[in-house]
Formats: C-alpha cells, sequence, structure tokens
C-alpha cells in the first residue's frame, strides 16, 4: 500500500484539514493588517476607530486560534485513521496468506511503517499549513501594498537561493582546506623521516624553511 493510497481512504478528512488550515490561517493575516490599521488611527489621532481595531484583532484572533485548535484536531483524527488503514491492510494480507505467516515480518511492518506513515502524514500536513500561510501572508501584503509584497517576494527568493550558492561556494573551500591540510601533513611526515640527516649535516634550517614555505 502507497501513501497516496492512504491519503486517497482518508480524503474527505484531508480536504476538512485544508479548509480549515485555510481559514485559520487568513484570519491571522487578517488579524496582523487589523493591527496595521490601529497604527493608523493611532497616527490619525482616532483612538475611538484604534480601539474598535484592537477589538477587531482580538475577536480575529480567538477565531483563528479555534479554527487552528479544530484543524489540529482533524489532522490527529486523519493521522489515525491512516495509521488504522495501514493495519487492516497488513491484517487483510495475514488472512489472506496461504502460506506459513512470518510472525516477526508482520509485527517489523505494523511498528515501522506504521510509523513512517504517522511521520509522512504529520511532514505533509506541515508542508500544507506552511504553504497556505505563505499564499495567505503575501496576499495580505499585496492588500497592504504591492511594493511591500514584490519585496518580500524577492527576499524569500534571495533566502532560498543564497544559501544554496554560499553552499557550495564553502564545500569548494573545506575541500581546499582539507587537501592542503593533508599535504602539508604528508609533506611534514617525510621531512620528519629524514630529520636525522637534516640534523648530521647541520641543515635544520632549511627544514624549517621548507615546513615555513608549506605551512602559507
Amino acid at each position: 500500500m502507497e501513501l497516496i493510497d492512504i491519503f486517497k481512504s482518508i480524503k474527505n478528512n484531508v480536504i476538512c484539514c485544508i479548509v480549515l488550515d485555510m481559514i485559520a490561517a487568513m484570519l491571522c493575516v487578517a488579524a496582523s493588517l487589523s493591527l496595521t490599521l490601529f497604527v493608523q488611527r493611532i497616527i490619525d489621532g482616532k483612538y475611538i476607530e484604534a480601539m474598535y481595531m484592537i477589538l477587531l484583532n482580538l475577536g480575529l484572533y480567538i477565531v483563528a486560534y479555534s479554527f487552528n485548535y479544530i484543524y489540529l484536531i482533524q489532522k490527529n483524527k486523519a493521522k489515525m485513521l491512516g495509521t488504522l488503514k495501514y493495519r487492516e491492510y497488513i491484517t487483510q494480507i495475514i488472512r489472506n496468506a496461504k502460506s506459513k505467516i512470518k510472525e516477526s515480518e508482520y509485527i517489523s511492518k505494523l511498528n515501522n511503517d506504521g510509523n513512517q506513515i504517522e511521520n509522512a502524514i504529520e511532514l505533509i500536513f506541515n508542508l500544507i499549513d506552511t504553504i497556505l500561510y505563505v499564499i495567505s501572508a503575501f496576499v495580505g501584503l499585496i492588500i497592504l501594498h504591492w511594493g511591500i509584497a514584490i519585496a518580500s517576494l524577492v527576499i524569500f527568493s534571495l533566502n532560498l537561493i543564497l544559501p544554496r550558492l554560499l553552499k557550495k561556494k564553502s564545500e569548494e573551500n573545506e575541500r581546499l582546506r582539507s587537501q592542503n591540510s593533508e599535504n602539508y601533513l604528508r609533506n611534514l611526515t617525510d621531512f620528519l623521516e629524514g630529520y636525522s640527516v637534516w640534523n648530521l649535516y647541520n641543515k635544520k634550517g632549511i627544514l624549517t624553511r621548507l615546513l615555513d614555505k608549506e605551512n602559507l
């Protein structure tokens, strides 16, 4: 049984979770925008309207966290149903088995694969959650000002691209440093193996200069 089959079997729960999470994300963004309106009303000296904005902000956050709480319940339910679906699948295999059943093999599948399925479902839900909040935040920034949205998109893109570029450069520098260190240690070993000869002919100064040169 593939993970996609498990998601198909719990698609109604998945859709419910996505809708709840999307509503919670939009409400959180709306609550953040209401804080902007609050600051604007304070600047304009409209203190009564500013108070209304604070109340609106509080109400939006309460509703948003309520939806988020229901979302978490539904997500845990989806994980449980997905795990149960896999257990039913394994149980059915055992029932239909025509030869001797390897008990340890199926117990291992139930434990290990069951945990992996739960972790995979959790990971997918977290990915969906992140995508929904990013989209909602971007829409909120467009509502606030399109220039801020574009600037945020550019910064977000740079945060994704720059670490990869710097990682390649860092790996190359690390490789060169490691190679130089290996060369120095190899040369140092060779020099020290012939130390008695250098010392016999009173040429330790040459050895020192060579080592200093390699160290550079």
